[in-house]
């Protein structure tokens, strides 16, 4: 029994951090696109001194023109950058992902129509979802402002979500194992 509840105890951290977090990226999604950020132009840094590690590291006549310094000091600097104006990082982010996501949807209308060449019966719900793939990529590209907020919103409802699913169905959960033991004891 006090496995059980060793169990029980364990698996609720997770589900009300995941509400919680859930929360925060719903009601403050800025503060959140800030530390995305700061995180970024972090690693960008920590890229440029690694890359100026080896070049300090190299032999020097075997490793000749692999510029590890000019690439190590240059993400330093774009890092530096990058937490000087996270602005413009916020600004770039959901830009960069809309061209991936529109590359994506564009893939899909060539598959789209490859499955109407073969006479394929699904083109037509491949079609759609490459619209609504552009259509949301265009979204990103044009409104970067609102659509960092906007995902990071979504991804709060998703985690409250999660997080109060995960904490009924733990409370089911544990109710059906009381009533097993409740049911053990009295056989």
């Amino acid at each position: 029994m006090k496995k059980i509840k060793e169990v029980k105890g364990n698996s609720l951290v997770f589900p009300i951090l995941s509400l919680l977090y859930g929360l925060v990226l719903t009601i403050w999604p800025e503060i959140q696109a800030d530390i995305l950020c700061y995180v970024i132009a972090g690693a960008i840094i920590l890229c440029g001194f690694v890359f100026l590690i080896q070049y300090i590291r190299k032999d020097v006549v075997r490793d000749f023109y692999k510029n590890e310094l000019v690439f190590g000091l240059f993400a330093i600097i774009l890092g530096i950058v990058a937490l000087i104006r996270v602005d413009a990082v916020q600004n770039i982010i959901p830009t960069v992902i809309g061209i991936v996501v529109l590359f994506s949807g564009v893939v899909k209308v060539q598959n789209a129509f490859d499955l109407l060449r073969l006479k394929q019966s699904n083109w037509l719900a491949v079609f759609i979802i490459s619209i609504i793939n552009i259509a949301f990529a265009l979204f990103l590209i044009f409104k970067p402002q609102s659509s960092i907020a906007l995902a990071f919103r979504l991804l709060g409802i998703g985690l409250v979500f999660s997080g109060i699913t995960d904490l009924v169905t733990n409370f089911f959960f544990s109710a059906d194992v009381r009533k097993m033991n409740n049911n053990d004891i009295i056989d």
